[in-house]
């Protein structure tokens, strides 16, 4: 498992038990702060760059195109 998968698993898991998004991102800079350190990765920027996920995001095509517009509906009823 690499170690953005790890990252996001455990934020996914984390993010549930906190209410606001103040907290939210407090946990997920200190695990991210934990997993940089665990590492011995000195940048934490390194961690949200994965090269590999790059190269297959940028070869991935859409085979199926929508067919349908979709319709938003702004009313909004009382």
């Amino acid at each position: 498992m690499n170690l953005c998968t790890l990252i996001g698993i455990c934020l996914l898991i984390v993010q549930g038990g906190f209410q606001t998004i103040d907290e939210q991102i407090n946990m997920a800079n200190d695990l991210r702060h934990m997993v940089a350190k665990a590492a011995h990765i000195p940048k934490m920027a390194d961690l949200s760059y994965d090269p590999d996920l790059e190269r297959q995001a940028k070869s991935i095509t859409c085979e199926h195109h929508p067919t349908v517009a979709l319709k938003i509906d702004n009313d909004i009823e009382d």
